[in-house]
């Protein structure tokens, strides 16, 4: 049965939180176990700890993985309150750049960019609705700090938001 997760976080991390579900278009539950999936193995900073804002109620369910996982993420980081163990997951989180919480979100798609890239390997994506062929030349930080993968597509250079790339195939 999933786990029912109830925690008290900073405001500020729920601001970021917002922003980042809004900008990948995710839900609650899916950026909330995405975070513990890739997070909750990690030695994370006790950020929290040393923030004074307000606090507000965090629900979401983990999804079964992280639900048969978490007994084994919560020994090893050593807390002793769940509530202390996620509050210190999602303060990492939010204390990362914005260009490395969507490598967070998003680790497969940036594997195989770059791994495209190291070996200079055609992909063929689809983006906003649109089948592309690309060389993927190197990824750059956008106007607002996401991430944007520069790309050679017939002789030009173009700019595509990762967040709306899907990988199909890797030539």
């Amino acid at each position: 049965m999933r786990k029912r997760v109830r925690v008290s976080i900073p405001n500020f991390v729920l601001e970021v939180l917002k922003k980042d579900i809004k900008y990948f278009d995710l839900s609650k539950d899916g950026i909330s176990n995405i975070i513990i999936q890739r997070l909750g193995f990690e030695n994370n900073q006790c950020f929290h700890k040393k923030v004074l804002d307000k606090t507000t109620i965090w629900n979401f369910n983990l999804n079964d993985k992280n639900t048969e996982l978490f007994d084994e993420m919560f020994k090893l980081s050593k807390e002793t309150i769940e509530s202390e163990f996620f509050r210190k997951v999602f303060s990492t989180y939010v204390n990362l750049h914005p260009f490395l919480r969507e490598k967070v979100l998003n680790t497969e798609l940036f594997n195989v960019v770059e791994n495209a890239i190291k070996s200079n390997h055609k992909l063929k994506i689809y983006y906003e609705k649109t089948l592309y062929d690309i060389y993927p030349i190197a990824f750059e930080r956008g106007n607002d700090l996401y991430t944007v993968l520069k790309a050679k597509k017939e002789g030009k250079e173009f700019l595509f938001e990762m967040r709306y790339i899907e990988v199909l195939k890797i030539s």
